[in-house]
């Protein structure tokens, strides 16, 4: 398996498994995960959707891109960090670019800069 098709994998493992440890939950009652992959451009989102009563739910939970050899987290509202996820999937923190931190503070991370 070729390294882009491994972090797709992985990214869909973590979004199934994020989904699977809440799909019981009655906080999510009324609520569907929607786990959106786009593999032809390496995008992918996991959304949470539907209604609360009277008040529409659109979520985004996590949006994470294959750009060039890395896997980039765009955006991260779970309360599970998403590149922890990642890495109980077996992608390495050197794989993974939080990119919705400036380069100057992802220096400081743990995480790859770019």
């Amino acid at each position: 398996m070729d390294r882009i098709d491994f972090f797709r994998q992985a990214i869909d493992k973590a979004m199934t498994a994020y989904v699977e440890d809440r799909s019981h939950s009655q906080s999510f009652s009324g609520l569907q995960f929607e786990r959106i992959a786009d593999r032809n451009n390496n995008r992918f989102l996991l959304t949470l959707v539907g209604w609360n009563d009277d008040e529409r739910i659109y979520h985004l939970i996590f949006h994470a891109d294959i750009i060039g050899d890395k896997i980039w987290i765009q955006e991260d509202n779970s309360d599970e960090s998403a590149a922890s996820l990642l890495e109980q999937q077996g992608v390495d923190k050197k794989d993974i670019v939080l990119a919705y931190y400036p380069d100057y503070h992802r220096a400081n991370t743990a995480y790859a800069v770019s």
